[in-house]
This record gives structure tokens, C-alpha cells and sequence, in this order.
């Protein structure tokens, strides 16, 4: 007899990669570069591409906002890039035909601990948990 299938809860990279995708307003768009570095993983661009392509649809990530650093979409004519398109085109981005955006004007680098911080008031928590004075790591005042 066959256990069923239990998910293995998501790492804290995942976690935190997911938290700064949806940070993406919309209208605006990010790099993969600049979610990786803005979750601590500068090196991190195709773990956030391989993060997205798995769980963008039970998720519920706006993947069509993470586009490359160079301002391009990734994805190639035919395999998804109209579609982006289309999707960046509705939230007022302006896209060239080629799948080229203008990072200067649309882009967006989310603050993962601006986020966190304000979720955790929603909760009524602090940001850090319920020392918010010492993060973890941070170390204390003697």
C-alpha cells in the first residue's frame, strides 16, 4: 500500500521569493536579478525563474511582472510572451511589440521587510516576531 503524497512545506528562500513577487504592484514590473537580491539571494535569478514556472498557478503569483534585468520578457514569441504582454499592456505597462519595458519608468524593487513589517501590523506582530527591538541575529544591548 502507497502513502498518499504529502507537499514538503516550502523553504524559507521559496517563502521569501513568493513574498516579493506579489510585492509587485501592479502596473510596475521587477527583475528576476532584483527579486533574488531583494530576498538575499544575489545570485538567486533562475531559482526565482524556476520558483515562478513551478508555482505561479497555485500560487496565484503575478508572474507577468518579473521580466529581465535588461527590460525584456523572457519568455520567446509563441511560448508565453504574447500573453505577458498582453497581461503587462492591461495594468498600463508600456510594452513594445518585441517584449521590451522601460525599467526606469516601470520598474519596481520590492522592500521584503517594508512588506513583512506591514503585514506583521495587520496581524498585530511585530515584524520580527515579539522582540521587534532584535532581530534575529541582530545582536542586543547590554
Amino acid at each position: 500500500m502507497t502513502k498518499p503524497y504529502k507537499p514538503k512545506p516550502y523553504t524559507a528562500e521559496t517563502l521569501r521569493i513568493i513574498e516579493a513577487v506579489q510585492a509587485v504592484p501592479a502596473g510596475r514590473v521587477s527583475s528576476y536579478r532584483d527579486i533574488a537580491g531583494a530576498t538575499g539571494l544575489p545570485q538567486g535569478a533562475r531559482q526565482v525563474a524556476r520558483i515562478l514556472h513551478a508555482l505561479s498557478r497555485s500560487q496565484n503569483l503575478p508572474w507577468h511582472r518579473i521580466i529581465k534585468a535588461n527590460g525584456r520578457i523572457a519568455l520567446r514569441p509563441g511560448q508565453g510572451q504574447e500573453l505577458q504582454i498582453q497581461l503587462l499592456r492591461s495594468e498600463g505597462v508600456a510594452v513594445t511589440d518585441e517584449g521590451a519595458v522601460a525599467m526606469d519608468r516601470y520598474g519596481n524593487i520590492p522592500d521584503v521587510r517594508k512588506n513583512r513589517r506591514e503585514a506583521a501590523k495587520r496581524l498585530g506582530e511585530t515584524a520580527y516576531g515579539s522582540d521587534a527591538k532584535h532581530p534575529p541575529g541582530a545582536p542586543k544591548e547590554s
